[in-house]
């Protein structure tokens, strides 16, 4: 879950790349919902000027879209920004590994961790 501000960050973060690729939206949600994103594009607009807010896995996915839709553009400008610091895939360190980000979403909707289990079955042997 994104702290108090970071939402913002990553929000001015990905319009401004967005911006400065002179793209049409369109064309960047295109991208987002082929890659799983869920959100549609009036939802996607609104979070981009700032009426919305998305999910963590939402924006990144978002913020996916817009960065390989720049690299296969070949344009040469600002990238747009993840909501947490993510591990990048072993073929290429500089593209972001999705499946972590799935996986760290993935986590906090299943609730607890097993291990959050174990040490909840540790605290009631105790007693």
């Amino acid at each position: 879950m994104a702290l108090p501000g970071e939402e913002d960050e990553q929000r001015r973060r990905f319009r401004q790349a967005f911006e400065a690729a002179g793209l049409a939206l369109e064309q960047v949600w295109m991208a987002y919902f082929g890659i799983g994103g869920m959100s549609g594009l009036m939802e996607v607009q609104a979070y981009v000027h700032g009426a919305l807010r998305l999910p963590a896995l939402e924006r990144d996915l978002l913020a996916h879209a817009l960065n390989e839709t720049l690299d296969e553009l070949g344009l040469d400008t600002y990238h747009a920004s993840y909501s947490h610091e993510v591990f990048g895939r072993e073929d290429d360190p500089t593209k972001p590994d999705l499946d972590a980000i799935a996986d760290d979403a993935t986590a906090d909707a299943d609730g607890p961790s097993p291990r959050d289990d174990d040490e909840a079955s540790d605290w009631r042997s105790d007693s």
